[in-house]
C-alpha cells in the first residue's frame, strides 16, 4: 500500500468544500481529490503550479483547476509561488512516513539479525564438517595396519571393516542434504571438477528472491517485488559472481536500491527500476558506488 493516503469519510462537509462544490459541482470535488493523489506521488508532497500541464493530464478545464486551487483557501503556496500544497495533508502524511521509517527500521533489524544468525550457522556447519572429517580419515589409516597382510589368524573375515568404510557414506550424504535443506547460506563453491577446472557457483537464487522481497516490503519501496527467477536473471546474477563482485555486495545494493528516493520514484521523472535493472552490471556499479543514495 505505499500509495495510501487518509481520507476524512465527512470531508464534503467542510466549509471551504462546500463552497467550492456550489461553484464547480463534483467536477471540483474530484479535481481536489486528484490533486492530492498527485501530490501524493510528487516530491515533499507539492506540486507545481502549472496549470495547463495540470489539466491537460486530468482532461480538465485550466481555468477550472486554477480556480480549485486558488479560489476556495484550500491549498498553500510556498515562498517563491512556484508551488502549492495542503498543510493537513503534508501533516497527515509526515505521521504516516514516521510509522513506514519505524517499521522500515524494525525490519532492517530484523534482516540483519537474520543474517548474522546465518553467517552462525555457517560457521558452525563448517565446524562439524571439519570435526566429522579427521576421525574417519585416523580409522582408515589405523584398519589398513591391522589387516595389511590377509585374514587374520582368527578366521574372523575381512568383511567387517569394509562395512565399516560403507556406513560412513550415509552419514556424509544426509549431512549434505541438511545443510542443502537449511540453506545457510545464499551460495557456495562447489567441488572443482574431477581432472582439474575451474570451481563454479552454485547460487540459491529461491533464498535471494525471498531477501529481496523482503527488503521491499520491509523499505516500502515502490520497486517491483519479484515472483520468479528466470534462466536470464539467473545468468546476471551468476555473471556478476564471476566477475569479482560479492554476495555482500549483492545485498548491499538491494538495501541501497530498495532504500533510496531517487530509486523509488521520488524524483521529477518518478523513476523506479525493476530488478532486470538494478542487476546490469552498468547500474549495479553505479547504485553500488552511492550515485543514488545522494
Amino acid at each position: 500500500m505505499n500509495n495510501y493516503f487518509s481520507h476524512d469519510s465527512n470531508a464534503r462537509f467542510d466549509q471551504r468544500i462546500i463552497h467550492l462544490r456550489m461553484k464547480h459541482g463534483a467536477a471540483g470535488y474530484g479535481i481536489y481529490f486528484m490533486l492530492l493523489e498527485k501530490m501524493r506521488d510528487s516530491k515533499d508532497y507539492q506540486l507545481e503550479r502549472d496549470y495547463e500541464v495540470i489539466a491537460f493530464e486530468l482532461h480538465e478545464d485550466t481555468e477550472r483547476v486554477r480556480s480549485v486551487v486558488e479560489d476556495f483557501n484550500l491549498f498553500l503556496y510556498t515562498d517563491d509561488g512556484a508551488c502549492f500544497f495542503s498543510e493537513s495533508f503534508q501533516r497527515r502524511m509526515r505521521i504516516k512516513d514516521d510509522l513506514g521509517e519505524k517499521r522500515a527500521s524494525a525490519g532492517r533489524k530484523g534482516s540483519a539479525s537474520r543474517w548474522n544468525k546465518a553467517t552462525e550457522n555457517v560457521a558452525q556447519a563448517a565446524a562439524a564438517r571439519s570435526q566429522a572429517t579427521s576421525p574417519s580419515e585416523e580409522t582408515s589409516h589405523d584398519d589398513g595396519g591391522k589387516h595389511d597382510g590377509g585374514t587374520p589368524a582368527d578366521g574372523v573375515s575381512d568383511d567387517k571393516p569394509m562395512a565399516k568404510e560403507k556406513q560412513t557414506l550415509p552419514v556424509a550424504t544426509e549431512r549434505k542434504e541438511k545443510e542443502r535443506k537449511e540453506n545457510i547460506s545464499l551460495f557456495v563453491e562447489s567441488e572443482a571438477p574431477q581432472g582439474g577446472g575451474e570451481k563454479e557457483l552454485d547460487f540459491d537464487f529461491s533464498k535471494f528472491k525471498r531477501v529481496f522481497n523482503e527488503h521491499v516490503h520491509s523499505y516500502h519501496s515502490k520497486i517491483s517485488t519479484v515472483m520468479v527467477m528466470t534462466p536470464q536473471r539467473q545468468r546476471n546474477l551468476l555473471a556478476l559472481l564471476k566477475a569479482g563482485y560479492t554476495k555482500e555486495q549483492l545485498l548491499a545494493v538491494v538495501r541501497m536500491a530498495t532504500g533510496s528516493p531517487q530509486l523509488n520514484g521520488r524524483t521529477k521523472n518518478g523513476f523506479v527500476p525493476d530488478f532486470d535493472w538494478l542487476f546490469e552490471e552498468k547500474n549495479f556499479v553505479r547504485i553500488l558506488e552511492g550515485n543514488f543514495n545522494r
